[in-house]
């Protein structure tokens, strides 16, 4: 099978090339919860900064906080950006939005490193520079630093010079671990253990401020590029339910307004349910996100190159299936447990001994299944 002469723009369309109708499939539904809680968790985020500016800037006192509750300021959220959600139809009307986020986040890295050399203590007693039971939740966490496998294959389409497109990924995963990694030691070093997610709310004064808002303005000015590709996709397939549209460009103004406000309505909901911005993080981090950055890509890879890979990449590729099971069940796991807890106000503690129990059980059960999906792959690919 010739799997270069198919017509591969989008992430879906590798899918199908590797695994038919149901690669497909999966991918789609996969890509679409992403993006769908994603952009809940932007809700969480930007209702938490407008609410800790809030807080700030009233000098509230604290005990008086809890009549200030966060969902008013997730639902304020939801307010500000419908506007931009209905009205924006596509992701062209909307990309300016990239250079403001860049520099947004840029100037919050800035801010972190300074304010906690200004405000922290880097004499602190309480570092801990390996934590094997943290390890699952952080790599839940880290995935969405390097997240956009989503979109990849519609970057290398746009480009004038697909043949760059290597170097280009390159270059953007060390800019963005760059700018990830002097605010993660920084904020660790000065604060230790009483570092908070975000980590905005460990910091104060003006300059905490000032990046509070450019972060919180590229938050509500992110959300609806984040729903529009979901957007899109609901209004096409909604579109061809009628028989005498199968453009969604047809599908009329107020369905396609009626439809992004549900969508909408739905994330504000759960948002305002969940606020809990750390553990949905690593919940989405160690579920959707892990399958679309980990399994689709490596299970694809395998099915598409299979007489292309030399065997010591093979075993590359499935050292890297075998770690990123591992991590997401455990961080999966880790995540819930906190949600449980965030909900129930009840911390659960377990003992070492049966982390490293449920570490060595998922390490065989996942050594076995990648090991048969493996071979699986390889029968199909001699009967082809």
């Amino acid at each position: 099978m010739n799997h270069e002469s198919r017509d591969i723009k989008t992430y879906q369309d590798i899918g199908k090339a590797a695994f038919g109708e149901a690669g497909f499939i999966w991918t789609l539904i996969f890509q679409n919860l992403t993006l769908f809680f994603v952009g809940t968790l932007y809700l969480i985020l930007g209702g938490k900064n407008a609410f800790s500016l809030i807080m700030d800037w009233g000098k509230i006192n604290p005990q008086a906080q809890t009549e200030y509750h966060i969902w008013y300021f997730i639902t304020g959220t939801a307010v500000l950006v419908w506007p931009f959600i209905v009205g924006l139809k596509t992701m062209k009307e909307i990309s300016w939005v990239a250079v403001f986020g860049m520099s947004a986040t840029a100037l919050t890295v800035v801010v972190i490193c300074v304010s906690s050399v200004l405000s922290g203590d880097a004499s602190r007693k309480d570092h801990v520079f390996v934590n094997a039971q943290q390890y699952p939740y952080a790599f839940s966490v880290f995935l969405f630093a390097f997240g956009g496998h989503n979109v990849f294959p519609a970057i290398q389409e746009s480009m004038e010079k697909k043949e760059d497109y290597n170097k280009m990924m390159n270059v953007s995963f060390l800019f963005t671990l760059l700018l990830y990694l002097p605010p993660s030691i920084f904020a660790y070093l000065y604060f230790g253990s009483d570092v908070k997610s975000p980590v905005l709310v460990s910091l104060s004064g003006i300059p905490s401020q000032v990046a509070t808002i450019a972060i919180t303005l590229h938050i509500w000015l992110t959300i609806p590029i984040i729903n529009n590709p979901l957007n899109l996709w609901l209004e096409e397939w909604v579109a061809s339910l009628f028989k005498n549209s199968n453009d969604y460009h047809s599908y009329n103004l107020i369905p396609r307004i009626l439809l992004r406000t549900l969508v909408l309505a739905i994330q504000t909901v759960i948002a305002c349910l969940l606020p809990f911005f750390g553990d949905i993080m690593a919940f989405i981090g160690a579920s959707t996100v892990s399958a679309t950055i980990f399994f689709l890509p490596c299970f694809f890879y395998l099915k598409l190159k299979w007489d292309d890979i030399k065997l010591p990449e093979k075993i590359c590729v499935f050292v890297v299936l075998l770690l990123a099971t591992i991590g997401s069940a455990v961080g999966l796991y880790t995540a819930v447990l906190g949600l449980v807890q965030d909900v129930s106000q009840i911390n659960y503690t377990l003992p070492d001994w049966f982390f490293y129990i449920i570490i060595g059980c998922l390490t065989y059960f996942s050594i076995v299944v990648i090991g048969v999906c493996m071979w699986k792959l390889y029968e199909n690919h001699r009967s082809e």
